[in-house]
């Protein structure tokens, strides 16, 4: 995670939210997060977030460490928050697969780089 403008410790966490019912689901991926550092997260797909379906409808967070509404990157949502849709992120109880990102607050929005390619991950 590179971010340069403060060293602030920020949470990250997967959300979606039911559009049927309004329901809100988080996940947490990693907690106390030091920009500039490495993060490694042993995810599993919880239930809210076990389909892809669920995952293409869900936002990676990054919020202030402790909060849910302070966001992370220049009091800013569009820096703070990510698209899942393309990660390709584990589903339906897959394990044993390692995915590296970098995610970069830049241009406004938060992006991300897949740091190798995965052909098999492709959908």
């Amino acid at each position: 995670m590179q971010y340069t403008d403060s060293d602030e410790p920020f949470d990250m966490f997967l959300y979606r939210q039911d559009a049927n019912t309004g329901e809100e689901f988080r996940y947490h991926l990693a907690k106390n997060i030091k920009p500039g550092s490495w993060v490694l997260v042993n995810y599993v797909a919880p239930p809210a977030f076990m389909s892809a379906v669920f995952l293409n409808q869900a936002s990676i967070y990054c919020t202030k460490a402790g909060t849910t509404d302070q966001w992370a990157f220049g009091d800013n949502e569009y820096m703070s928050k990510l698209s899942v849709s393309g990660m390709f992120l584990p589903v339906n109880n897959e394990k044993r697969l390692v995915q590296s990102y970098c995610l970069l607050p830049k241009d406004g929005q938060l992006q991300y780089a897949r740091m190798f390619f995965y052909p098999d991950r492709v959908r």
